[in-house]
């Protein structure tokens, strides 16, 4: 498939341009790069004919932190102060995390940032997610933190969660979710040894457990996303 070559390339260029921005030793450019090569690489799965920005999230006098990533509804009425762009949080259809290698503390962060966009008295809020090039804990780890059971047999992961409304003697509250608030986690990492760590983890609205795509290349599953959340939003 076409376009299942082009998601693959462009996840390898992002990989390869995560290496090459490595040369940069200043923290803060290092990270508005990657962030910028992200939307860039979005921008060029559309044709250039969506609406990204930078910027702020704002009701009344309220406003969010700076997001690197803000995809806003086509002719959305904004406030641009420099480089930066403020929007009414019913106007932005997604807000996107950038993250070069991510920490716990990096998730947990952006968790408790979302639970504070989220309470703004907004009409709507955005999808809140994270794009990780690299995370800083194993596999298991991180799928445990998502609400996943690993399951030593079969080497996989499960959600032990279920809900039965016929038979509610059967249900299982399933494991804990660390960080509730995050709608996705993307994530493109190979490891040192060309080890894949790729998943693509999305929050069930009705739920609220997350499932784990088996979409590769993974990449796909942000363009997927975001061609939904533009024809929702028209």
């Amino acid at each position: 498939m076409v376009f299942d070559e082009f998601h693959k390339y462009t996840e390898n260029l992002i990989q390869a341009q995560y290496e090459v921005s490595e040369i940069i030793k200043h923290e803060l450019t290092k990270g508005e790069v990657r962030e910028e090569f992200v939307m860039d690489t979005i921008q060029r799965g559309f044709g250039n004919e969506i609406n990204l920005k930078r910027g702020f999230l704002q009701v009344a006098e309220e406003q969010s932190n700076q997001m690197d990533i803000l995809l806003l509804k086509q002719n959305a009425p904004v406030a641009n102060i420099g480089n930066q762009t403020i929007v009414q949080p019913e106007n932005c259809l997604l807000v996107l995390e950038v993250k070069g290698n991510a920490t716990g503390n990096d998730l947990k962060e952006y968790n408790d940032k979302i639970g504070i966009m989220k309470a703004m008295e907004a009409d709507s809020h955005p999808l809140f997610g994270i794009f990780c090039y690299k995370i800083k804990l194993v596999e298991k780890t991180i799928l445990k933190r998502f609400g996943f059971t690993y399951d030593n047999f079969s080497g996989s992961f499960y959600d032990e969660y279920k809900n039965d409304e016929n038979n509610p003697e059967n249900n299982n509250a399933g494991l804990e979710v660390k960080y509730p608030n995050i709608d996705f986690l993307i994530s493109i990492e190979i490891d040192e040894e060309g080890n894949a760590k790729q998943f693509y983890l999305r929050k069930n609205e009705v739920t609220s457990r997350y499932i784990k795509s088996v979409e590769y290349p993974v990449l796909k599953n942000l363009f997927s996303l975001t061609h939904s959340l533009l024809i929702a939003g028209n």
